[in-house]
């Protein structure tokens, strides 16, 4: 009699990757930033979406039904904060009406705005008077130490046309 036992799958590159986390600023008693629940959970192509590289390391390996706990310093997360990128701007250099700029322009708002050479950037609004605008360009968690915890709920191997689209299909990725 022959018996098949399910292969253990480890994450590792083109694998589709569930997982819960919760994502805490400093420590595990730190500040609550992010988490992804069983309700909505992170799913993704190991090796194909953009992870933080050491988050990525930490998870590498790791199979169903690992858990996690591992804190990323500042400087290798979002990297520090950068006060050169918190930069003043006239309100008329926004290319916006003015209702849209009263909803935009709010403090603590991420705002999308395009560089003088059309690239995208995202800014968040940090003051506003009638004239200007002082908005941080640094990443909303730039100069913040990053502690994850968390565990694996499924890893399956990515389909060829998940790998061609980069992204993962059906239940928690991209519907077509």
């Amino acid at each position: 009699m022959i018996h098949l036992y399910p292969c253990s799958m480890e994450i590792a590159k083109n694998t589709v990757v569930t997982l819960q986390f919760r994502l805490h600023r400093d420590s595990a008693d730190g500040k609550l930033i992010d988490e992804a629940t069983a309700e909505s959970p992170l799913v993704f192509i190991y090796g194909v979406e953009e992870l933080l590289p050491r988050f990525a390391a930490q998870i590498e390996d790791l199979e169903v039904g690992d858990s996690f706990e591992f804190t990323i310093p500042a400087k290798n997360a979002y990297g520090r904060h950068k006060p050169e990128l918190v930069v003043v701007l006239p309100i008329d250099s926004f290319a916006m009406d003015e209702e849209t700029a009263k909803e935009m322009l709010v403090p603590g708002k991420l705002i999308p705005l395009l560089d003088e050479d059309g690239n995208p950037m995202d800014g968040t609004v940090v003051e506003v008077s009638e004239k200007e605008a002082k908005v941080n360009f640094n990443h909303p968690l730039a100069g913040m130490k990053l502690h994850f915890t968390g565990h694996v709920d499924d890893i399956r191997p990515a389909t060829p046309e998940e790998l061609e689209h980069g992204h993962v299909h059906g239940p928690g990725g991209h519907q077509h």
